[in-house]
């Protein structure tokens, strides 16, 4: 059985500083400092770090790069930390 994934992040609607001061829309999804660390028998690996964004309202987010680079993990930790999972 593998060893649980780490991520650590303050992922959510919750850093709207600069919209309010701008009178902007808050975002519909706001990502700060998203690390994620995996165990591993020599020590944790660093799989991401530090990604922050932001989607608005009727925006659309596309992540792109290459195999392996942490797009479908930076999703399951936003997915995860949100508790949108079914356990």
């Amino acid at each position: 059985m593998s060893s649980p994934i780490i991520a650590t992040a303050a992922a959510g609607a919750a850093s709207h500083g600069a919209a309010a001061a701008t009178g902007a829309a808050a975002p519909l999804l706001s990502v700060r400092n998203l690390s994620v660390e995996i165990p591993h028998r020599r020590g944790a690996v660093t799989a991401l770090h530090d990604i922050s964004f932001d989607v608005a309202k009727g925006e659309i987010l596309g992540v792109v790069g290459e195999s392996g680079a942490g797009k479908s993990l930076t999703g399951q930790s936003i997915i995860v930390s949100h508790g949108w999972c079914m356990q």
